[in-house]
């Protein structure tokens, strides 16, 4: 079993409010997430863990349908591991939480991907500033 873990080095993530929004430096696309589940399952990402510790958390605490939880969390884990969002690491699973006494109601997970502005990513203007040719610069 794959354990993986958000790729902290290459991906910029910023949560306003109810929406995720993902950067992937490198690639010059972006992401977003919308929902309190699809935000959670971010949150356990920032640590190793593998399908079944993702899962076995959000069923924790989350009402949900646990045959279509698994489907869009597992098509959340493979999209993401395809852009290069998470990576597979040797690290350990975090512990799993114990079942909620109240559980937040569950919310569709699902990532759109946009690559309208990858042009203009892949400038780096970040790094690619000198005083006396200005900014953005083309490589």
């Amino acid at each position: 079993m794959k354990t993986y873990q958000l790729d902290s080095t290459n991906i910029a993530q910023e949560v306003f409010g109810n929406e995720a929004i993902l950067i992937n430096i490198p690639l010059g696309k972006y992401y977003s997430i919308r929902g309190t589940t699809g935000i959670r399952v971010l949150e356990l990402l920032q640590k190793p863990a593998n399908t079944e510790t993702v899962l076995a958390t959000i069923q924790n605490e989350f009402q949900s349908d646990k045959i279509s939880a698994r489907v869009e969390i597992e098509y959340l884990l493979s999209q993401l591991e395809n852009e290069n969002i998470i990576t597979e690491t040797s690290l350990t699973d975090p512990v799993i939480s114990e079942e909620s006494p109240i559980k937040l109601p569950y919310e569709k997970v699902e990532l759109e991907i946009f690559d309208d502005m990858q042009e203009l990513i892949l400038l780096d203007p970040i790094h690619d500033v000198e005083s006396f040719r200005g900014w953005p610069q083309k490589k």
